[in-house]
């Protein structure tokens, strides 16, 4: 594991594009639009990303950054922003993308990269909206707690946000 840089955007837009197209999602998305979303995640304040590789094949990727107020390519913040900030989770940071190439998905990867956020401040409350259950599973394992239902996303109706304390520390 080694923290995201630019060096590796192109594996990295790669590794996306391969996992949203699998189960559950069954997505497409050019790589002008995953670049987009990318480079948008590092420019925020408090971005952290991590990458795992094989030599120089990118296999997966997670990154956030402290909840914003703005608008970004895959989130309307303008309208989650103050649902957040009405139950006191405005200060949280957020989990905007954790994703494993298929072939390597079920196998512990997406654990192993959460868990590398443990350790940062930052990360203490995090705030992430999924329709993979797996991906609620992977959190609660890597930060030992358990996942609480927030609300449903506003623009995406089929997807819940979720608020997880790490280690299970109550508010």
């Amino acid at each position: 594991m080694r923290p995201y840089s630019e060096e590796i955007l192109a594996g990295t837009i790669d590794a996306y594009i391969d996992s949203f197209a699998g189960p559950p999602w069954f997505e497409r998305w050019e790589p002008s639009q995953v670049e987009k979303i990318i480079r948008q995640a590092t420019e925020k304040e408090g971005f952290i990303g991590r990458a795992v590789l094989s030599g120089e094949y990118v296999i997966g990727a997670s990154m956030g950054y402290k909840v914003p107020r703005d608008d970004t390519e895959t989130v309307k913040f303008s309208r989650i922003y103050p649902l957040l900030d009405e139950i006191g989770w405005q200060d949280a940071f957020y989990g905007a993308e954790t994703f494993i190439r298929q072939e390597s998905q079920k196998k512990g990867i997406g654990t192993y990269l959460l868990k590398a956020f443990t350790d940062e401040e930052a990360c203490r409350r995090v705030v992430f909206r999924t329709i993979n259950p797996n991906q609620i599973r992977a959190r609660a394992k890597a930060w030992n707690c358990k996942a609480i239902e927030l609300f449903y996303d506003p623009e995406k109706t089929d997807r819940l946000w979720y608020g997880v304390i790490k280690n299970g520390e109550l508010q």
